[in-house]
């Protein structure tokens, strides 16, 4: 109820569910742009958080390692694994981000050796027919078509150097 009184001082509120671990909600900012997706855990997961502005709103959002950490995470715990976490995955490698190791390792009981060795083994195996279900209304067809080519080839090798570091 809070959260809705908050949001529609910004846009309009399209989405507001209290879902079991989120408060998730959806809002129309501006007139032609895409809607934003705010969720709000309400777990404690151990992660770290600091404060970022965003449209002019101070927020706090959890520090870009332990975001990596748990996406890390969820490429290999989802019930049905989602393709997203493989783009996110991508692009968190291909721009350099470090992961919160520890995180990952508390989360998983796998040292980072064994972990890595699990998702490139996850993405070997992973079926290219449906790599863009789920995220090929986010993209344009130039990246829909490197996704298709090379999304799961880069993200097998970029996993095979942090492996070696």
């Amino acid at each position: 109820e809070k959260l809705g009184k908050i949001l529609k001082k910004y846009g309009r509120v399209d989405q507001l569910k209290d879902k079991k671990y989120t408060l998730f909600s959806l809002i129309n900012y501006k007139k032609g742009q895409q809607n934003l997706k705010i969720e709000i855990s309400k777990r404690s997961i151990g992660s770290s958080y600091e404060i970022k502005n965003y449209l002019g709103i101070p927020i706090l959002a959890m520090v870009k390692s332990d975001i990596f950490a748990n996406k890390l995470t969820a490429l290999i715990s989802r019930k049905k694994p989602a393709n997203r976490d493989i783009f996110d995955t991508w692009f968190m490698l291909d721009n350099g981000w470090e992961a919160n190791w520890k995180l990952v390792e508390e989360k998983t009981k796998m040292n980072k050796k064994a972990f890595l060795d699990k998702c490139i083994n996850l993405l070997e195996n992973w079926p290219l027919e449906s790599i863009l279900e789920g995220m090929g209304e986010l993209i344009d067809n130039k990246t829909k078509d490197w996704v298709k080519k090379n999304l799961i080839k880069d993200t097998i090798f970029l996993l095979k150097v942090k492996l070696q570091a």
